[in-house]
């Protein structure tokens, strides 16, 4: 079989990749002028893995995985749930949730998390997901939806046929 034929996937699935961490990079730093304008601190919802050119983690980082509060580098780690945000309405100045919406095991888990995200940054969310042509999308066993956001802003969520 030809090389070139076995390869294309892997190379298609490389840009997919590339794409979606600069998806990531482009959320987080339209969030930090989202917050920086108002003075108020950034939410990260999930804080991000060691990626060697991963994002900043924001002034607080809010996950429900202790190992990763523990390596992360915000000044305010903070152990919470996406669907119940321990802080009171507006506190943030903006919301970034990348990579994270994807791991609820509903629909309504999702636009639970979406209405807390909003609730705490007077609507100020930026979010980042997988994409559907990603292969690593498909394979990752704790991916439980689909989430896609239109040109107008708004979030449209599918749980995963496939589970």
């Amino acid at each position: 079989m030809n090389g070139a034929i076995l390869l294309a996937p892997i190379a298609a699935e490389g840009a997919i990749q590339i794409k979606e961490h600069q998806e990531r990079w482009e959320a987080y730093h339209k969030a930090r002028r989202a917050a920086d304008m108002v003075g108020k601190p950034l939410l990260n919802v999930g804080c991000p893995r060691k990626y060697p050119l991963k994002y900043p983690c924001g002034d607080v980082c809010l996950d429900i995985d202790l190992r990763r509060l523990y390596l992360c580098q915000s000044p305010f780690p903070k152990f919470g749930d996406v669907r119940c945000i321990p802080f009171p309405d507006g506190y943030f100045g903006a919301a970034l949730c990348t990579h994270v919406l994807e791991h609820l095991a509903t629909v309504a888990d999702a636009k639970l998390a979406l209405t807390e995200l909003a609730r705490v940054s007077n609507g100020q969310v930026f979010l980042a997901f997988p994409s559907k042509s990603s292969i690593a999308a498909w394979v990752h066993p704790e991916h439980h939806l689909w989430i896609t956001q239109n040109a107008d802003g708004s979030v449209q969520i599918e749980q995963r046929r496939d589970q």
